[in-house]
């Protein structure tokens, strides 16, 4: 008798250890966050407006690169930051795709 073991899918996530001592605080510019909420639809806020899933990586990348030093954009890709944020109700499937 034989039977296959499925693997786990999903995210493998190494958390920190506890420490009593409170977390460095972080110094970055709002223009160098790309923030990205994925709300209980499955929908896209990114930067505060409604975007398709199919143009999340185009914007993205456009962000990080900014090719035209545009000042609503990140300064340089070494400061760039993606923010994933998402609603207690957001599919896990959505989440993994975004």
């Amino acid at each position: 008798m034989t039977t296959t073991i499925s693997e786990d899918k999903g995210i493998l996530v190494k958390l920190p250890h506890y420490t009593q001592e409170p977390p460095p605080i972080m110094d970055y510019h709002e223009r160098n966050v790309f923030s990205v909420f994925i709300n209980a639809n499955n929908e896209l806020l990114v930067r505060n407006q409604l975007l398709s899933k199919d143009k999340l990586k185009q914007q993205a990348k456009l962000f990080i690169s900014n090719p035209y030093n545009d000042s609503k954009l990140a300064e340089n890709p070494a400061k760039a930051v993606i923010s994933l944020k998402n609603d207690r109700s957001t599919n896990y499937s959505a989440y993994i795709m975004i």
